[in-house]
């Protein structure tokens, strides 16, 4: 099977300004870039578009990102895709717990330029 012309993200983030920020950033990169604004419509659009990583946010309503990427990992079909978890959150604490559940990356949003992000995307999938 010939691989994909670019590579599919899926940004899952509940700030659109950010998750458009992104969207933007990975497609100028050649990213094919997917947006979901909360945790359920999250899974729903990984199920159905297969992406070849995800970011994640963890402070969402609703579905926070450590049960997103807990239903991620627990379903046959889409626990083999990188997620990096991206958040407002620094403690230690949590990127030990999402690094567990499965996690490939952590980042805080506030340490990251979203240049250093795509980069880090390009890492994991290259790993993979």
């Amino acid at each position: 099977m010939p691989e994909k012309a670019s590579k599919t993200i899926l940004i899952i983030d509940d700030d659109a300004t950010l998750r458009e920020t992104y969207q933007m950033i990975f497609q100028e990169k050649g990213f094919t870039a997917i947006t979901a604004k909360d945790g359920r419509s999250g899974i729903e659009a990984a199920a159905e578009n297969k992406p070849d990583i995800i970011i994640l946010d963890l402070m969402m309503p609703g579905m926070n990102g450590k049960e997103v990427l807990g239903e991620l990992k627990a379903n046959a079909d889409l626990k083999k895709i990188p997620v990096i978890v991206s958040t407002a959150l620094i403690e230690d604490l949590e990127q030990g717990e999402v690094k567990s559940l499965g996690a490939e990356a952590y980042t805080v949003k506030t340490q990251i330029e979203p240049d250093d992000l795509v980069a880090l995307a390009k890492k994991v999938l290259h790993t993979k």
